[in-house]
Order: C-alpha cells, then sequence, then structure tokens
C-alpha cells in the first residue's frame, strides 16, 4: 500500500510534443503490456484497511462460488428433469387406470393417489433444488499493510504555448519510476497522451495527460 509521499521535488522539462508523437505513438503498445491493475487509494485511518480488504477477498472468491453454482445448478438440472420424467409417467398411468375403470370406489381411490402423487413430486423437487443450492462464506483472518515511501515530481510539459502538467512517483523501494494512473479508466500505463488529443474529453477532466487507450 502506497504511503503519503515524504519529499517533494520540482522540476521543469521542455519537450516538443510534436517531434516526441512518433516515439510515443511506437511506445503505446508496449505501454499496453505494461498496463497494471486499478491502483488501491491510500487509505487513512489503518481501521479502513480491513474493509477494503474484506472488498477484496469477496471479489476473489466470487467467481469461484458462481463456478460451483453453474456446476451445482447442471446437476441439478439433470437430476430433476429425470424426477420429473419418472412422475410424470406415474400420474399418466394412474390417470389412466382412473379413466378405464367403472368402479367408483375405486375411482376415488385412484383420484387421492393421484393428488397425493402431484403433491410429493412438488415435495421432492423442491427437495432437490435445495439440495444442490451452493452456500458460501468468506472471512478475512488478517489484512498486511506494506507503507512505501516515495518521491513525488511535477513535470511541466511545454509546447509552444501550452502548458501541461502531470505528477510522476519514484518508489524508493524498487528505485524506479511508476507508471501513470489514467484518470479515466484508473489503469496504470508507461507511456501517457495530452488529453487534449481525445475525440471526446470526459466532463470536468482536471488533468492534462490520458492513457493510449482513450486517444485514436
Amino acid at each position: 500500500m502506497a504511503a503519503e509521499p515524504f519529499t517533494t521535488d520540482f522540476k521543469v522539462y521542455l519537450m516538443d510534443l510534436a517531434a516526441a508523437a512518433g516515439g510515443v505513438a511506437d511506445a503505446a503498445s508496449a505501454a499496453d503490456a505494461q498496463t497494471l491493475a486499478h491502483p488501491r487509494p491510500l487509505l487513512h485511518p489503518y481501521s479502513e484497511v480491513a474493509a477494503v480488504a474484506a472488498g477484496i477477498l469477496e471479489e476473489s472468491a466470487l467467481p469461484q462460488h458462481m463456478g460451483y453454482q453453474r456446476q451445482a445448478a447442471l446437476y441439478c438440472r439433470q437430476e430433476l428433469s429425470k424426477l420429473l420424467r419418472y412422475y410424470h409417467e406415474t400420474i399418466g398411468q394412474l390417470k389412466s387406470r382412473e379413466e378405464s375403470t367403472t368402479d367408483a370406489d375405486r375411482r376415488r381411490r385412484l383420484a387421492a393417489k393421484i393428488q397425493a402423487t402431484l403433491a410429493e413430486k412438488e415435495r421432492r423437487s423442491v427437495d432437490l433444488i435445495e439440495r444442490y443450492r451452493v452456500h458460501a462464506s468468506a472471512r478475512l483472518d488478517s489484512a498486511a499493510v506494506r507503507i512505501m515511501p516515495k518521491v513525488r515530481a511535477r513535470l511541466q510539459v511545454q509546447h509552444m504555448r501550452e502548458t501541461l502538467h502531470q505528477d510522476v512517483f519514484y518508489n524508493l523501494a524498487s528505485s524506479s519510476i511508476e507508471p501513470i494512473a489514467c484518470p479515466v479508466c484508473h489503469r496504470r500505463s508507461a507511456v501517457m497522451y495530452p488529453a487534449n488529443t481525445m475525440a471526446k474529453p470526459p466532463e470536468n477532466l482536471e488533468t492534462d495527460f490520458v492513457c493510449p487507450r482513450h486517444v485514436d
């Protein structure tokens, strides 16, 4: 988990964006390969860590639970099909016997048996569906917090009369500059494009750069 930057450095970089456009375009595919997951926000106080970790746990467990649920539903449909077919044939035989007899008492007994069989069919169907229902629970035992100090540098990219700004972070633990989080999709990328190159920039976009995914 990232911590607040403890050092702030301010630098001004002069760059000809027109001359650099070719190199940026060539690096777009490489940036996609380096795209990372949605960055997690910094949490204060640490009591919020448990809630975020529990959410991550649920996101991780849900696909496996859905897989078990699909498999159980398949088995349930197969067994339910056999059960309904059995009762369909049984009730059909009872109705046939009821219609063919002329004995009033026998007809009453067969009618009662048909109703009992229908009730049994309903009960066993409900029991079968419940037996294949998947119940799952996940519990968070612990959550680890990593604090990694960083150096934040605010870049100024100047081209003709336009000045663009972008914050970058130097990770002291890995001795490298971290990929930048895109303000639109929140994915990280090693290459960024000026936001004004987007066909339809989002309203109230407060940053000057976006990742290659949003540039035509």
